[in-house]
């Protein structure tokens, strides 16, 4: 592809060496254009385009075009080689079906095998003798560092477990079954000094998270509906400021000042439209304090508060309105008449460059998790997932990484190939990091279809 157009989804690689024309690559373009490149020997022989109205109508033809290319026996790279890997296999499988008919006509060959074993068997028992006692000496050394963990988190402060440190954790009691030792003994210490510095317990709250809506199964008609924000989560709990995760900010006092001591918040800090990464790089920080005069903290509930969520947003009008600081906003809110409404609404955000629209239960109370009383209505899904790899890109992109390789939080494995600028190219998140994506649906298999970059998750 051209390095000065835009590639929005792909370029997909599809594969066929037994083919005249053994190599096609797939893209939607900045225009909505769909590309196909056709290579034999390596060599770029013609380019075909097709115009789509927009980009939900080019990636259902990209979806068609990529299912007839399959159906000619073009595979992706990593169908290939597990192709190749099957018929390997299968091979191996007819050489031992032939090796075992050999045996039957030839029994002095298992007699020699049987001996041969019985040498590996010893040889194994007289180094695992030796073994116990440095497994021993393992084993102690692990269970020490382990423990010295606990002390260093304890001395790092405020510290809330995330889905990934839960997931940690799992693991280490695995390993803990493994080695024979009392993990349970150490994580309940790791717990102990973790209550003592208050980070399990009121500083910051568990916020509430939104589910997908669902036009086949729920009716959005008298919700409250407002436009989807793509700022940063944070709560307010009277005195300072959390993310959603339950690590500090750092605003400059005059952010802070006649913030309502009475009154917990949830909302986001916020500039404008497609500003994401700016903000983050003001509100991870503690020496921007200049900047911070360009950030809103835009207030969408206040989970403290008796009542329903349209009486708590009541509340926090009179609260706020009184306070009369610019910087702080209540968001707004709309009741939605009906599906139509909402859709009319969701065009209309989408048109300004907007992320989408949420909708809330407006009799419901607020909720300490995922809840289906907040849905996120968008015109693509989108959701987060964690990079286990790199996969170097080929043509253009030969020198840089062509996609990363993550899981969902449901374990799924899948790539994301597609939203990167040469920059991101050049430097990909980093392998552990947390990404959010987008994407329109799932396969059966329950894997994302065209999972699209979006950009790397703050990790506040």
């Amino acid at each position: 592809m051209s390095a000065s157009v835009e590639v929005i989804a792909g370029p997909y690689e599809l594969l066929n060496p037994r083919n005249k024309i053994e190599r096609v690559t797939i893209a939607i373009l900045e225009s909505n254009e769909i590309q196909k490149r056709f290579y034999q020997k390596q060599q770029l022989i013609k380019t075909q385009s097709e115009q789509y109205g927009d980009l939900e109508n080019a990636l259902l033809g990209l979806e068609l075009i990529l299912k007839d290319f399959k159906k000619d026996n073009y595979l992706e790279k990593d169908e290939l080689e597990k192709k190749k890997k099957e018929e390997l296999r299968q091979k191996e499988e007819i050489k031992q079906q032939k090796n075992l008919g050999k045996r039957q006509r030839d029994p002095s060959i298992d007699s020699n095998d049987s001996k041969k074993g019985e040498i590996i068997k010893r040889k194994k028992a007289d180094y695992d003798i030796g073994k116990v006692s440095s497994d021993q000496k393992q084993d102690s050394d692990l269970k020490k560092q382990l423990i010295q963990s606990s002390k260093e988190e304890e001395k790092k402060g405020d510290v809330k477990l995330s889905d990934a440190d839960q997931g940690l954790r799992r693991s280490v009691r695995m390993a803990g079954k493994e080695y024979n030792f009392d993990i349970d003994d150490i994580l309940d210490q790791a717990d102990q000094l973790n209550s003592l510095n208050g980070s399990t317990g009121g500083k910051c709250i568990d916020v509430m998270l939104a589910k997908t809506f669902d036009p086949e199964t729920q009716d959005p008609k008298d919700w409250l509906m407002s436009e989807k924000l793509d700022g940063v989560r944070c709560y307010w709990n009277g005195s300072a400021m959390y993310t959603r995760n339950g690590h500090l900010f750092y605003p400059p006092d005059w952010f802070k000042k006649g913030l309502p001591e009475d009154l917990c918040l949830d909302g986001e800090l916020w500039t404008k439209r497609g500003d994401f990464q700016k903000i983050v790089s003001i509100v991870r920080r503690q020496d921007k304090n200049e900047e911070w005069k360009d950030i809103k903290y835009m207030v969408y509930d206040a989970p403290k508060a008796k009542g329903t969520f349209k009486q708590r947003l009541r509340k926090m009008e009179e609260v706020i309105s009184k306070l009369g600081i610019a910087h702080i906003k209540v968001h707004p809110h709309e009741v939605c008449k009906s599906y139509e409404h909402l859709m009319e609404e969701l065009e209309k955000v989408c048109a300004k460059g907007g992320e989408g629209m949420m909708i809330k239960d407006s009799h419901c109370k607020y909720e300490n998790k995922r809840s289906d009383k907040l849905l996120k209505v968008k015109k693509f899904d989108d959701a987060e997932a964690t990079v286990i790899a790199h996969h170097k890109g080929t043509g253009r992109c030969s020198n840089m990484c062509g996609a990363i390789e993550v899981r969902g939080d449901d374990g799924i494995v899948f790539k994301i190939g597609s939203g990167f600028d040469d920059k991101q190219r050049m430097k990909p998140p980093k392998i552990g990091s947390r990404v959010t994506y987008k994407y329109m649906g799932k396969s059966n298999s329950g894997k994302p279809r065209f999972p699209i970059f979006l950009r790397v998750h703050p990790g506040m």
